[in-house]
């Protein structure tokens, strides 16, 4: 939307974990630290409220609490990490929520996984991603087929690579000939740029 997004970098990207304090609620103290020790150990950005984040089991407040205040803490002191937030939710609606809350927080991405409840055709994941994708927020597509209990298959990757907006593919199948090279491929092939 007119302002300038910055290239996702090439390295590593930590997904950060939810630290609580003994009554459940956030320790944004232990956060902090967790974030420090991610960029000391060499990472290049960071993933606010991934699946290993807690997200499923956050309330929209907590939720939200998480992104603004990580998403200040990182402005004001890391500003050369890249801020991905998790936007994931059970419905369109909902990501398209934590994807506008993202976007006014200054963060430059999105991680999303199909929504995590219900089984999706590929036309409703296709559009589901694209509405997404419509609020301007860069997306990072999350294929994690044990949480979402959808496999996004190679070539449908690639179609989801043609969306406006997606600029990169968080994968967690590691077999390189049987599960990597194909979906390099497929997004190639879809993107020849990349």
């Amino acid at each position: 939307r007119g302002k300038k997004v910055r290239e996702i970098p090439d390295g590593v990207i930590s997904m950060l974990v939810t630290p609580m304090h003994a009554d459940e609620e956030i320790n944004f103290e232990a956060f902090y630290r967790e974030i420090d020790w991610c960029a000391n150990q060499g990472a290049l950005g960071v993933v606010v409220t991934p699946s290993i984040g807690e997200f499923a089991t956050l309330g929209e407040y907590e939720r939200g609490e998480c992104l603004e205040t990580c998403g200040e803490y990182l402005k004001e002191e890391l500003p050369d990490l890249f801020r991905i937030a998790g936007i994931a939710a059970t419905s369109t609606a909902r990501s398209i929520e934590y994807a506008q809350i993202a976007l006014e927080l200054g963060y430059e991405a999105g991680q999303m996984n199909p929504p995590y409840y219900w089984n999706q055709s590929e036309e409703t994941l296709y559009r589901h991603y694209a509405k997404v994708a419509e609020v301007g927020l860069p997306l990072v597509v999350y294929n994690n087929p044990a949480l979402s209990k959808f496999d996004i298959k190679p070539k449908f990757m690639g179609r989801l690579a043609k969306i406006p907006g997606v600029i990169a593919i968080k994968e967690v199948k590691t077999d390189r000939h049987k599960e990597l090279v194909p979906l390099f491929h497929e997004v190639r092939a879809a993107n020849p740029q990349v």
